[in-house]
């Protein structure tokens, strides 16, 4: 009686631990958007996630290519909790060198037609509210950040003049 005790404890404990560090895996699509210009575009296409022990989310991955090109580079995948539409809202293409998406935490820039992509760093600052970057690398964030739970959100501004690899607080 006592081995199978310690069996099921053993067996338990196991379960336990698969289920707390368990990632899930990209599963079947269920839905993708497209936007293109004369030099490139952008593909999101959202995943469901395959998990055996918990309720899924999804994975939403953004790549880039030559217009011309079926050569899609994945520049961001987000996860999320539940499975949710691409937020066509997110992703932007300013010219033809120029675009942006963002996320709840953070900012990504290619001024290079989509070849590369950086992080604005933006995750330390609060929740992306809003994101407008221009042609001339110029932009504005709003971010809003509960910082105590006391206190009120605060929504800040931020610009930049860098594409976004730089934020400065606006006064």
């Amino acid at each position: 009686m006592l081995v199978i005790t310690i069996l099921g404890k053993f067996i338990s404990a196991a379960i336990i631990v698969a289920y707390l560090t368990m990632s899930g895996c990209r599963g079947e699509a269920y839905d993708r958007w497209e936007t293109s210009n004369s030099t490139f575009k952008l593909r999101v296409t959202a995943y469901h996630e395959e998990v055996p022990f918990f309720m899924p989310g999804a994975f939403l991955v953004c790549e880039s290519a030559p217009v011309n090109s079926e050569s899609w580079r994945t520049f961001l995948t987000f996860h999320f909790d539940d499975p949710i539409e691409v937020p066509k809202d997110r992703f932007h293409l300013v010219n033809e060198r120029v675009a942006y998406a963002y996320s709840n935490d953070n900012v990504f820039v290619t001024n290079d037609s989509g070849t590369t992509w950086q992080s604005g760093n933006t995750r330390a600052l609060g929740g992306v509210k809003s994101v407008r970057i221009e042609a001339d690398g110029t932009g504005r964030l709003q971010v809003e950040g509960c910082f105590k739970s006391n206190e009120p959100c605060v929504v800040t501004t931020l610009t930049t003049s860098d594409f976004g690899k730089i934020w400065i607080r606006e006064d």
